[in-house]
């Protein structure tokens, strides 16, 4: 029964890769995978006591796609986001040495707007694939309300997220 109530959804709502848009099983779609992979370069920064990952530079389609994502309702683009990262082998081992993910909140007031929050949604598709990590969301919150940070440079994108956050769950 759940297979035929599945293949009615997939035939009202087929699958479709994030990236292209077109209709696939797989998210990315083989096509779009390879083109991604052109551009999805895992960086590491470490600055003073953190580590900073970077999975691409911020900018041309994937920013759209993030800016779309995350202001445009389309929640369901977040299999595809997750995808990037799981099906990343560098991304992979460095999630294998973590034994919990925690999302970045977005503020109250914001998450309300929007439905959801993206960071959140990403995480729990992660989780799926990576049970041994657990997902704690209590640990931090935002906060105040500031500028989105997609409205602003580097620069300013680092000033905004000063004194915003704070510990909840040490």
């Amino acid at each position: 029964m759940i297979n035929i109530l599945q293949n009615i959804i997939n035939f009202f709502y087929p699958k479709t890769c994030f990236w292209c848009e077109k209709i696939s099983q797989n998210n990315p779609c083989k096509k779009c995978e390879i083109e991604l992979k052109n551009f999805l370069k895992v960086k590491i920064d470490y600055k003073n006591e953190y580590k900073h990952i970077y999975l691409c530079k911020y900018n041309g389609k994937i920013r759209k796609k993030i800016l779309d994502f995350k202001f445009g309702e389309k929640p369901y683009l977040k299999e595809g986001f997750a995808n990037l990262i799981i099906k990343n082998e560098k991304m992979c081992l460095l999630l294998s040495k973590y034994d919990i993910i925690i999302p970045v909140p977005i503020h109250k007031k914001r998450e309300k707007e929007r439905g959801y929050n993206q960071s959140e949604l990403i995480v729990k598709e992660i989780v799926k694939k990576y049970p041994e990590i657990e997902l704690i969301k209590d640990v931090l919150i935002k906060e105040k309300n500031v500028k989105p940070q997609s409205l602003l440079n580097s620069y300013a994108r680092k000033q905004n997220v000063i004194g915003v956050y704070s510990l909840n769950n040490k």
